[in-house]
């Protein structure tokens, strides 16, 4: 039987392959194995990221909320991506940022932005280190633009 951890790393290998809704059922699967605390927040977001790959923004709204709650009662880290270092909750917030943008909600995206402010998490984009406030910021900033000249 496979366990949970194998389980995770399936999830992560078929996301990898972008067979995103494998990698949903792996990362569920792992979670109805009882996957660790330390990477349970990752399942989720996992989950959520898959969704937003899928333009499911709904589905993906749920598990970045489901990432949040559950890294606000354990480990808020983000335990497995080298390029990514931070928190598994502000990645989930950049994630709730953009299915705001998806849908027009323009202020709900900057009051969440907000919240990041002077938060650490980061990523590094082409050796390039920005923060998701940074990275937030800016994509709020070319919706808007996008917005009015349409």
């Amino acid at each position: 039987m496979i366990n949970a951890e194998q389980l995770f790393l399936e999830g992560v290998t078929l996301f990898n392959k972008e067979l995103f809704w494998d990698a949903i059922e792996s990362f569920e699967g792992s979670i109805d194995e009882g996957i660790n605390d330390q990477l349970l927040d990752d399942c989720y977001l996992n989950i959520a990221i898959c969704y937003m790959r899928l333009s499911l923004f709904q589905e993906a709204k749920r598990f970045f909320e489901k990432t949040i709650e559950v890294a606000s009662k354990g480990d808020d880290s983000i335990n497995f991506d080298q390029t990514i270092t931070g928190k598994s909750s502000s990645r989930a917030l950049l994630g709730l940022i953009r299915v705001d943008l998806a849908d027009g909600n323009f202020k709900e995206a900057e009051i969440k932005l907000g919240q990041l402010e002077g938060d650490e998490s980061s990523v590094s984009i082409e050796g390039i280190e920005k923060s998701f406030y940074e990275l937030a910021s800016e994509e709020i900033e070319l919706v808007k633009k996008n917005a009015t000249a349409e």
